[in-house]
């Protein structure tokens, strides 16, 4: 079986930021057999300090000129962007991570200044063919998503009951949108409860905000539905709260996926006049088409 060691260089400087991207990649590094050196920034420095607490992080700036591979990932923040850039110029293999299923050839430009790397990985299928279409000249390769697999295995080791339904425990999975749609869309599912079976007395609502979120974002939220069992939540574990999950709701989030791949039914509530939910699994419930 092909390895992440067998497609790279002798020493591999891993840049990461966003968490999505740095799940994957931190657990293929489990498995890597070679010298590495990680510097992980944002979220992601949490997620490494976690995985690998006695193993240093390192600054860019002190290891990326020992680079004969780059591996980053593709989120929103400059930092992998830039990194991508100055191992180029260095004469170092560019290895890029897709880790959801959106906005593709945005990934690799800013400012109108794009770099496309000499080979991308992504964890599923529908990527693979999104990106095989996004980048035709670009090899694309498909590992296996082990924290997904991890995770999956925690949920249904942690839950006590099958989904109910009608739902009970509502997870909301939300985070940081352009035109901050985030906030509609939260109007637009509680406006829509009855439509689906629900009521303010017949719920407990957590909403769980993306790692580079803070709590306070969502404090008008909070006061709106003080009427009901509303809660923010930031430090449990994905799986504890997707074990206590009937009905998993967001937007375009890569949590979504993990509860469809729980069998925890899955909804997007995007409203009406927003884009389109762009995630290609087509078990997600969208409540604008109900």
């Amino acid at each position: 079986m092909e390895t992440l060691r067998s497609l790279t260089n002798e020493n591999l400087v891993v840049a990461c930021h966003d968490a999505g991207a740095a799940n994957l990649i931190i657990y293929w590094l489990k498995q890597y057999k070679g010298i590495f050196f990680p510097c992980m920034e944002g979220p992601a420095k949490k997620i490494w300090a976690e995985s690998f607490p006695n193993k240093k992080n390192y600054k860019l700036d002190d290891v990326l000129n020992r680079a004969d591979t780059l591996l980053s990932g593709t989120g929103r923040f400059n930092y992998e962007h830039q990194a991508r850039i100055r191992a180029k110029a260095l004469g170092s293999k560019n290895i890029a991570v897709i880790d959801n299923w959106t906005n593709f050839k945005e990934r690799f430009s800013r400012s109108d200044e794009e770099l496309l790397p000499d080979l991308i990985l992504v964890s599923d299928y529908y990527a693979k063919n999104m990106a095989i279409k996004c980048f035709p000249k670009i090899q694309i390769k498909e590992f296996e998503n082990f924290y997904l697999k991890e995770q999956l295995e925690l949920i249904n080791l942690t839950r006590k009951i099958k989904p109910r339904i009608p739902a009970n425990n509502i997870l909301m999975v939300m985070g940081p949108t352009p035109d901050n749609i985030e906030f509609s869309s939260i109007d637009f599912f509680m406006s829509n409860l009855k439509k689906i079976g629900l009521s303010y007395n017949s719920i407990k609502i957590r909403l769980r905000i993306h790692p580079s979120e803070h709590i306070e974002k969502y404090n008008s939220v909070i006061i709106k539905y003080s009427g009901i069992e509303f809660e923010v939540i930031t430090d449990n574990e994905l799986f504890v709260d997707m074990a206590w999950a009937d009905l998993v709701v967001g937007m375009f989030n890569y949590p979504m996926v993990v509860a469809l791949n729980s069998k925890i039914p899955t909804m997007s509530i995007m409203p009406p006049k927003s884009i389109k939910c762009p995630l290609p699994h087509s078990e997600i419930i969208h409540l604008r088409e109900l």
